[in-house]
């Protein structure tokens, strides 16, 4: 870990730093190591997942990897070829991975959509199918297209959209092409040429939140999904025999299954909505048990309901939020260590730190963790200029994981550097610390308030589950609002504690 110091008249130390890397790097594509393992552990469970009834399903890596490939064949029988985009839309179960991967093999682009953030023409446009699995997805689908026979599509929006695709049966529109039927047509002995594909060829698109307008289409390489997620575990335990847990959609950056892919780990998710309903967090616990999971992915808002189980797992992660000290230590009654994760779309993983209660004295408020391996962070002013170590400003990251460019060939860097909307500091130790976003700060005259520390400070009151602290421009009222608990006078005093603070 290298901090840079700067000369000048005064000698001070720039929020400046870069972890250099040292592993080697594998030069694989994903299709390839997925056919590596399943020769390896033919046999070995790859994926769990439990629907919404809580039914167990499962699939092994050979059966992961037959299945790929008879979904290529089947698009590639359809006409698919390397450079089309496939919207990909799918609720977790064990197919997915065959699935996004058969999409690989063809050399298309699978295209992982966000629904419900943008108009739908915005986010399929330029697809060449669609492979959509439930009933809201096609319910926006069907709402400016028509499925004609064998499943071709017309879309006066989206010119360019040839076939639809569904995965789920029971919500299958009348006149989409089933995907276990194509693939049940496909023979072993069906001759298909796969196209070569490099690994530095666009494995996947991911979508942004689109809270900022339009979802920006966010590419990343196999290059990429392979070797970041070694920095990631280099110098842990993790291996092929760990059990990974995640309530993530797969889709998503922090839901696709990277252990399974780097290491060969077991991935076990389900049905989201019912994974992260708060009344089913026993069961989840006691899925955990069950699966003999060692690492466990738990949202923020859930490490206080940790508690002793009567087992315990390796590592619990979390991140996507400032994670408090009384937080993380909640995590110890279950598990050996806490990983702390920051990432984002367009770098998948930034930074991340591993605590334990040997070291937990080093916790800081709002501590980000550590860049990764390659990764350089710099803290700037509003003038882009780097501040000294300590100084509050905006957080700046480059890496050979960062996107460089939007699908369209747009510029994503200022200067080779992804600027974030991220508030924080950086200490001698070379750790990130994070104040807030610029838009999690409420101006008070001369005076801005963290919306992040407010509702820490709420959220740690034990008769609050939850708490959302919404910007009103009123310098006079305080507006409170509460869904009642079991007895007013909780809710009183919870009412009175926020007034006085």
């Amino acid at each position: 870990m290298i901090l840079e110091t700067r000369t000048s008249q005064f000698v001070k130390m720039a929020s400046y730093i870069h972890t250099v890397g040292v592993a080697e790097n594998s030069y694989d594509t994903i299709p390839e190591r997925l056919r590596i393992w399943a020769e390896k552990y033919p046999d070995k469970t790859a994926v769990v997942s439990y629907d919404a009834e809580y039914k167990r399903h499962q699939i092994t890596l050979k059966e992961m990897h037959d299945g790929a490939v008879k979904f290529a064949k089947a698009l590639m029988k359809l006409g698919i070829k390397k450079g089309d985009k496939i919207a990909f839309c799918v609720p977790n179960c064990v197919e997915w991975m065959s699935y996004d991967i058969g999409i690989m093999m063809t050399g298309a682009y699978s295209m992982r959509l966000m629904f419900g953030l943008a108009d739908i023409k915005s986010v399929i446009e330029g697809c060449s199918a669609v492979v959509f699995g439930s009933k809201s997805i096609w319910d926006s689908f069907l709402s400016i297209a028509q499925i004609n026979n064998n499943g071709k599509v017309s879309c006066e929006a989206c010119p360019d959209l040839r076939f639809a695709i569904d995965v789920s049966n029971s919500h299958r529109p009348a006149n989409a092409l089933s995907a276990a039927k194509l693939m049940a047509e496909v023979s072993d002995d069906d001759e298909v040429e796969f196209p070569y594909i490099d690994p530095e060829d666009i494995a996947a698109i991911n979508q942004t939140s689109g809270t900022t307008g339009v979802p920006k289409r966010i590419c990343h390489s196999h290059f990429n999904f392979i070797n970041l997620p070694d920095k990631f575990v280099s110098g842990t335990s993790i291996s092929t025999f760990d059990v990974l847990f995640s309530s993530r959609p797969m889709g998503y950056i922090g839901g696709y299954p990277l252990l399974l892919l780097t290491k060969g780990a077991k991935h076990v998710t389900g049905d989201v909505e019912m994974l992260n309903d708060t009344k089913n967090f026993d069961f989840v616990v006691n899925l955990w048990q069950q699966e003999k999971c060692t690492i466990v992915g738990v949202a923020p808002q859930d490490l206080k309901r940790l508690g002793n189980r009567g087992f315990r797992v390796k590592t619990v992660l979390s991140g996507g939020d400032m994670l408090t000290h009384d937080a993380i230590e909640y995590s110890f009654k279950i598990a050996d260590e806490f990983g702390i994760i920051y990432g984002a779309t367009e770098a998948l993983i930034i930074s991340s730190r591993f605590f334990t209660p040997e070291n937990m004295s080093q916790h800081r408020q709002g501590m980000l963790g550590r860049p990764l391996e390659g990764t350089e962070i710099k803290i700037v002013d509003e003038e882009k200029r780097v501040v000294d170590i300590g100084k509050t400003g905006y957080l700046y990251f480059r890496s050979k994981w960062t996107t460089k460019t939007f699908l369209d060939g747009t510029s994503c860097l200022e200067k080779g550097w992804y600027s974030t909307s991220d508030i924080g500091y950086l200490t001698k130790d070379g750790d990130i610390i994070m104040i807030g976003r610029s838009t999690d700060f409420i101006k008070k005259c001369t005076v801005k308030l963290s919306i992040k520390l407010i509702e820490d400070y709420v959220g740690r009151q034990p008769n609050v589950d939850a708490v959302v602290v919404v910007p009103i421009p009123d310098e006079e009222q305080t507006t409170f609002t509460g869904v009642p608990s079991d007895t007013i006078s909780e809710n009183i005093r919870v009412e009175e504690k926020i007034k006085k603070n």
